[in-house]
């Protein structure tokens, strides 16, 4: 912890306001994927623990579904109970303990949290020389004991809603006044400072009991604010960049009398240059970041072999910036640094958008050497779309239930609070940046979060670039100039713009007349069933997408082929003139579709 956020803790502490609560089920899921990724990719996996009802939320089914990515190497379910032996669990044979030795298994992944003490025992007597990975007992090694199934919603972004609430129905004027406590302690927590100065005012306006102890901290609160302030205007030359997961161009852009017009971040926008037309690779964040970080298209490289965390030479950008003094720092979450474990490189990790934005500025704040800050912001603007305020009770929808589950009674509302939160917190921090500072905001793909129109899963967005690829870009700062750049742009050229950028040496931005993105094939089951349900079967194992000349082709690795022309995806015309003559032009330029090996779907048995 730094200096100034010492002094935030202090300010807390001193007034009365630090906030107790459960732990967050974010930073539980954090843990419990970084474990998966550390521990089982590249392994021969088993979990002990089918359950007796076969439920869809047992341990079981939701290591299988929601950590899919990390489960390829899973061979196979173990119980104690006779009667699951020799049945399968969602395609997995259930087997005996004493059937373990035949199995080649490396690992064994405790499924259970009532259970957990007596699996580990019959590990021991069955597989002695198997690891065991109990998520429940690594948990409580760092300090979190969770009193409910590790994978169910807590989050404390629903906290602040239902702490809101509690104030705004009571009547009583005491109680008014603690509930309202608890809502400025919550959110002083995650270093929310916007809405934190906005309920010390309704406390202090209100005049609730002890109002002028709020008064006082909201004083110090603010000096020690513009002290920060101070220490970040009079830099140069620092460069911050801000990953916004699968914030979406058609949210933030739109046109008024043919000019583009900002809706969101404005304030930013409005003094940079704008990437108009950025595409991501992928419609997912580990395939598509891949290209941004190291410049290679998803079939490049087998991304889900341990292969979507990066060395630090895989991206140039840092080497860069590395060899011009510059003090490495990011800003992630402990479920994905991004990138490996580096003495180059300071970590901090933390889940809430709030949180990283001021631990950054209070580190810019008290650093002196050439600051490179890197901030990933997974969860905001990315399914379950939870944020810091919501008008209505906030749902925890997964990115699996889009186009599955019917949301259209509130998904709308829910992902409009999350980008009105994440304008009010970026917009407390523009007068921290001065113009010898270098910004630049990205995202790495698009998401579909609600149709009206139809009512299908991710992968069917394959010929819609609005939802699946169309993204941000944009770069500001010494050498720079404002305003919009409308050519074609891929983020596989990421590294070359931004080296640019920084280097001093001129800015050539290079247009790319085709643009390609890459699906990888589903290895979730519940997609995978979805399609057969649907007849969208011919998309679940791969699919290449080009695009140039307002047209769209696409192959899948089953060899299905069409053309669309951009913004309609329901007219096939590969089989017009125009079509074959665009899958012709295609291939001249690239050469046929390959599909690599490892796309392949299979089910260990």
């Amino acid at each position: 912890m730094g200096i100034y956020d010492e002094k935030m803790d202090a300010i807390i502490e001193k007034y009365g306001f630090k906030y107790e609560g459960q732990p967050d089920s974010t930073a539980v899921h954090n843990i419990v994927m970084r474990l998966f990724q550390d521990r089982c990719l590249g392994r021969r996996v088993a979990l002990w623990g089918a359950g007796r009802s076969n439920s869809l939320t047992s341990h079981a089914s939701v290591i299988i579904g929601k950590y899919a990515s990390c489960m390829r190497g899973l061979v196979c379910l173990v119980d104690s109970a006779k009667e699951l032996q020799g049945t399968e669990f969602m395609h997995y044979p259930v087997i005996a303990p004493q059937e373990i030795k035949n199995k080649d298994i490396e690992l064994i992944i405790v499924a259970s949290r009532s259970s957990a003490g007596s699996i580990r025992e019959s590990i021991q007597k069955y597989a002695p020389w198997c690891e065991v990975l109990d998520i429940y007992q690594e948990l409580k090694e760092r300090g979190i004991v969770v009193p409910y199934n590790f994978y169910e919603g807590h989050s404390l972004y629903v906290e602040l809603y239902d702490i809101r609430k509690e104030y705004e129905k009571e009547n009583n004027s005491m109680a008014k006044a603690e509930a309202l406590h608890k809502l400025i302690s919550a959110y002083l927590s995650i270093r929310d400072i916007p809405y934190a100065l906005d309920f010390c005012d309704e406390y202090i306006n209100r005049q609730y009991k002890g109002f002028q102890i709020v008064k006082d901290m909201e004083n110090e609160i603010q000096c020690l604010v513009q002290e920060i302030r101070e220490q970040n205007i009079i830099r140069k030359r620092d460069i911050i960049i801000h990953f916004i997961d699968a914030l979406r161009a058609m949210d933030i852009t739109g046109k008024r009398d043919g000019e583009l017009e900002f809706y969101h971040l404005k304030e930013y926008f409005q003094d940079m240059l704008y990437f108009e037309n950025a595409y991501s690779t992928a419609p997912v964040t580990y395939e598509s970041v891949r290209s941004i970080i190291c410049g290679q298209y998803p079939y490049d490289v087998n991304v889900y072999n341990n292969n979507f965390i990066y060395k630090f030479e895989e991206f140039p950008l840092l080497q860069d910036v590395k060899d011009m003094g510059y003090g490495i720092n990011f800003y992630t979450s402990d479920e994905w640094r991004v990138m490996h474990e580096d003495s180059r490189i300071n970590y901090t990790d933390q889940i809430h958008m709030p949180q990283k934005l001021w631990k950054m500025i209070c580190d810019r704040a008290e650093n002196s050497r050439p600051f490179f800050a890197f901030l990933y912001y997974p969860w905001e603007l990315h399914f379950p779309l939870v944020c810091g305020f919501h008008k209505d009770k906030p749902h925890l929808p997964g990115f699996v239930d889009v186009g599955i589950v019917d949301m259209s009674g509130y998904i709308v509302q829910q992902f409009n609070d999350c980008l009105a939160y994440m304008d009010k917190e970026f917009g407390f921090y523009r007068q921290f940046y001065n113009e010898e500072t270098y910004l630049n905001i990205f995202s790495d793909h698009s998401q579909i979060v609600y149709d009206e129109n139809n009512f299908m899963p991710y992968y069917m967005y394959y010929n819609n670039k609005e939802r699946a690829t169309h993204c941000i870009m944009a770069a500001g700062g010494p050498g720079i100039e404002k305003g919009v750049f409308r050519n074609n742009f891929s983020m596989i050229d990421y590294n070359k713009v931004m080296r640019q950028f920084i280097s001093g040496n001129g800015i050539d931005i290079a247009s790319r007349d085709v643009i390609r993105w890459q699906y990888y094939s589903i290895h979730n089951k519940r997609f995978r069933d979805v399609a057969e349900e649907r007849g969208y079967t011919d998309y679940i194992d791969g699919i290449d997408c080009y695009m140039a000349d307002g047209l769209i082709y696409s192959k899948t690795a089953n060899g299905k082929e069409e053309v669309y022309q951009d913004g309609d995806t329901m007219d096939n015309i590969a089989s017009t003139t125009k079509g074959k003559q665009f899958i012709a032009y295609i291939k001249e330029k690239f050469g046929e579709p390959v599909f690599p090996e490892f796309l392949d779907i299979h089910f260990v048995s």
